[in-house]
C-alpha cells in the first residue's frame, strides 16, 4: 500500500500517502496502519451516503480489507462501529458486494453496466475518454512499474495520479447520469 485517495462531491479530498516527505495536497503517513486510520477517519468525518470508485469492491476494498486485518485496524466504514462485510464473487453473472451499515458501496463499473451503458471495455481510461474526453495521468503500459517508480522517485506525482483517478470516477458517474 502506497497511498489511499478520496474525493467528495462537495470538493473535499485528500491523499494519504506513506512517506516522510511534505507533498502538496496530500497527507503524509508514517505507516500503512496510519494511512488506514486516516482514511477511516475521513470516511467517518465526511459521512457519505454512497462510497464509490472504479473496481472499488473487487480491488480497492479487497486489498484494504487485507491490510486492515494485517495491521489490526477495524474494517468499519459504516455509521456504526460494526465491521463492514465484503463478499467477493468470481461468478460472471454475480457482482461482488460490500455491506457498510448506513451507506451504499457502488462500483462505478457495475453502475454503468447495470444501466446498459455499452463501452468497448470498462476500464477507467475507456470510460474517462468516452464520457469526459479525458485520460488518466499514467499510461496503460507498465502501469505497475510506473506506480512503483512514482512512489519511490516522485511521490507527489503518485498522489496526483491517485486523486485524479478518484475525481474521474465521480465525473464519469455525473456525466453518464448512471446514478440518476
Amino acid at each position: 500500500l502506497y497511498s489511499i485517495a478520496y474525493t467528495t462531491n462537495t470538493g473535499e479530498n485528500d491523499v494519504f500517502i506513506i512517506t516522510d516527505e511534505d507533498i502538496d495536497e496530500a497527507t503524509p503517513c508514517d505507516s500503512v496502519r496510519d494511512a488506514l486510520q486516516e482514511f477511516r477517519d475521513a470516511v467517518h468525518r465526511t459521512d457519505p451516503d454512497v462510497i464509490t470508485g472504479w473496481n472499488v469492491i473487487d480491488f480497492d476494498f479487497e486489498r484494504l480489507a487485507t491490510f486492515h486485518d494485517e495491521h489490526d485496524v477495524p474494517f468499519d466504514y459504516g455509521r456504526v462501529p460494526d465491521e463492514s462485510d465484503l463478499t467477493i464473487r468470481s461468478a460472471y453473472m454475480r457482482d461482488s458486494s460490500m455491506d457498510v451499515t448506513g451507506r451504499m458501496v457502488l462500483d462505478g463499473i457495475h453502475v454503468l453496466r447495470n444501466n446498459f451503458i455499452d463501452l468497448d471495455d470498462y476500464k477507467l481510461r475507456t470510460a474517462a475518454e468516452h464520457f469526459l474526453d479525458e485520460t488518466k495521468l499514467f499510461g496503460a503500459e507498465n502501469k505497475e512499474s510506473t506506480i512503483q517508480d512514482a512512489y519511490h522517485d516522485e511521490p507527489g506525482r503518485l498522489a496526483e495520479y491517485n486523486l485524479h483517478d478518484a475525481e474521474l470516477v465521480l465525473d464519469i458517474l455525473e456525466a453518464s447520469n448512471a446514478l440518476d
